[in-house]
């Protein structure tokens, strides 16, 4: 998360974005090319995650869109470490059996 750390919104963004698609494209065992955020709520609806989880999730994609367009309300120190929890929540949800594997 280097890029929040240095200021840069938009490479950062994409780097949250680019780690959450990753994760569930792999566990899904699908290409993550294409996969927008609506399709990443929806997969994780699927495998009936805890809906705060998929609602953080939702709000992180959002913000990260906002970040395209220079418009965070959020301090870079507060949204990476939201991104790192979220993304750590998300990983050891579906280690514990939330997302069934293909």
């Amino acid at each position: 998360m280097a890029d929040l750390d240095g200021g840069r919104l938009r490479p950062a963004a994409d780097q949250i974005q680019a780690a959450l698609a990753g994760l569930v494209a792999d566990w899904a065992n699908r290409s993550e090319a294409g996969l927008t955020p609506r399709d990443l709520c929806r997969q994780l609806e699927t495998w009936e995650l805890d809906p705060s989880l998929i609602d953080r999730l939702r709000r992180l994609l959002e913000s990260c869109e906002a970040a395209q367009y220079g418009a965070v309300d959020a301090a870079l120190d507060q949204w990476a470490r939201q991104s790192q929890e979220l993304f750590d929540a998300l990983v050891y949800e579906l280690k514990r059996g939330g997302g069934k594997r293909p």
